[in-house]
């Protein structure tokens, strides 16, 4: 997919919270917020990015869980999604990368353990 096919999907501005993961174990966790999210991408932000502790490289293949709110007296819902990082951003005190969303799944109850994503960008293509 191309920047610019990537851009025609709606942009949501939203801020939720974020957790970003390697199914591979190629880089640190991530915990940031959302800044806009589409159907096929998302940007994010992780703060401060010390240099011990550097983003993802372009293409890394990543796992992205995203917290939705629940309905009132009900649990969170959690956004599970298997993608890429598409891009990382050049600000010195906020590391804002960009991600290509290839399969996503929602989940209702937060520790219900690993999700298991079907089709063909299986964990192990995404490499």
């Amino acid at each position: 997919m191309t920047q610019t096919e990537l851009l025609r999907d709606t942009r949501y501005q939203v801020q939720l919270n974020c957790r970003v993961s390697s199914p591979v174990e190629s880089f640190r966790d991530l915990a940031g917020v959302t800044v806009n999210m589409s159907r096929s991408g998302m940007l994010a932000v992780f703060g401060e990015a010390p240099e011990i502790d550097p983003p993802p490289p372009v293409g890394t293949p990543v796992r992205i869980t995203v917290e939705l709110p629940g309905p009132p007296g009900r649990p969170a819902r959690l956004l599970e999604c298997l993608g890429r990082v598409a891009r990382i951003g050049d600000s010195p005190s906020l590391r804002q990368v960009a991600f290509i969303l290839q399969r996503y799944q929602f989940q209702a109850a937060p520790n219900s353990g690993v999700m298991e994503f079907f089709g063909p960008d299986a964990v192990e293509e995404l490499h």
